[in-house]
């Protein structure tokens, strides 16, 4: 991204002296067009990481409770119709499912954050060219 305002911080100079003012002001019409598409498809980006790592938060929760109940005992109906074998397979599956879920949460929690990050380095540039 430092790269390409270095590059365009000189293109910008000699084309305040080569070009019309009508020019250079379609010019900067198109890049704070180009900017709000980017920004938009950012916010877009974020707002489904979140609705993800919501929905897989909310998985994680109900699976944990499961496997709680499950190594608690509570749930009576599982112990007589389930041989102890497959409860604690399925236990086990269960806990395995949630860390699985956990991991992923975590990822995308990660790429939110790296979203954020651009996002905000992208909010400077467009203040940057409205200046």
């Amino acid at each position: 991204m430092k790269y390409i305002r270095a590059m365009q911080i000189p293109k910008l100079a000699s084309d305040l002296y080569t070009l019309s003012s009508k020019v250079l002001m379609d010019e900067a019409v198109k890049a704070m067009v180009l900017s709000q598409h980017y920004h938009v498809a950012l916010f877009d980006r974020v707002h489904d990481t979140s609705q993800v790592i919501t929905s897989m938060d909310n998985r994680v929760y109900l699976l944990r409770k499961e496997v709680q109940r499950l190594k608690e005992g509570g749930d009576l109906d599982a112990v007589v119709y389930l041989p102890r074998k497959e409860a604690e397979a399925r236990s086990s599956e269960a806990q395995s499912l949630a860390d699985n879920l956990q991991t992923e949460l975590d990822e995308g929690s990660r790429c939110q954050e790296s979203v954020e990050a651009e996002l905000g380095e992208a909010q400077e540039l467009l203040a940057e060219l409205r200046r």
